[in-house]
């Protein structure tokens, strides 16, 4: 199984949609989820946008709003609807795409290696519960785990 059907399964079983931008780094997720017949794929005009309607989807459903996004530029588009969301206590889980591993910088003097290449976590701490990056596949089960959880327990905040 493709590591991206394996995240769209994974999705559909705690939210019918996943709203989104599109780029080469998350290409793959959202191909897996336009084929998935339990969640659907809702793209929108940029994350931005997208990040808002799981905000939304999440107070209209009670489901967990879902935001897939492209490395870079993407990530900065997730900023609004995920300051909205934690904020208002709204659990979201965002999504996003990265540089091959292999591209990761290793020093913080440099300004990037990979493309688009920044750092999201230190970024997104002050807005989010949770932040990770899953750097070896046997981590993303867990990685994925642990976000739902810390999304439906505590005070409800997204990551």
């Amino acid at each position: 199984m493709k590591v991206s059907d394996y995240i769209a399964n994974f999705l559909s079983k705690h939210s019918n949609y996943a709203f989104g931008g599109q780029g080469s780094s998350v290409i793959h997720i959202v191909d897996s989820l336009k084929k998935h017949k339990k969640i659907e794929f809702i793209p929108g005009q940029s994350e931005q946008g997208s990040s808002l309607a799981a905000d939304a989807y999440y107070r209209v459903s009670g489901k967990i709003g879902v935001t897939i996004g492209t490395s870079g530029p993407g990530i900065l588009n997730f900023l609004q609807g995920m300051a909205c969301s934690y904020f208002d206590s709204i659990p979201g889980l965002y999504i996003a795409g990265a540089p091959v591993i292999g591209q990761l910088r290793r020093n913080k003097n440099i300004r990037q290696i990979g493309f688009q290449e920044m750092e999201v976590q230190d970024m997104v701490r002050p807005i989010c519960k949770y932040s990770a990056i899953v750097k070896d596949l046997k981590e993303l089960s867990y990685e994925l785990e642990k976000c739902i959880h810390v999304a439906k327990h505590g005070k409800k905040d997204q990551f």
